[in-house]
């Protein structure tokens, strides 16, 4: 069902928006350059953004999938109302 292929999408762009401000909070909390444990923060970070860049691009295909469907069920019901 599209609509709820909707619902589901705008729950997971929620989820998407609190982990960036999650790793906003823990990248302003990094150790300054040099320090202990820096460096595989980092590496941590970079991990997180790689894998929210991937998620995105996930709930954009899925809301184009959605989109089709709607397209596709608005042109059958005008169809039927012209029967």
């Amino acid at each position: 069902n599209p609509q709820e292929q909707v619902r589901e999408a705008q729950r997971r762009a929620q989820e998407l928006v609190n982990q960036q401000k999650q790793m906003q909070s823990q990248a302003a909390a990094l150790p300054q350059p040099g320090q202990q444990g820096r460096d595989e923060q980092l590496k941590q970070l970079n991990q997180r953004k790689d894998d929210m860049v991937r998620q995105v691009s996930e709930l954009e295909q899925q809301l184009n999938r959605a989109a089709g469907q709607m397209r596709g069920d608005q042109r059958d019901a005008g169809n039927r109302l012209r029967e």
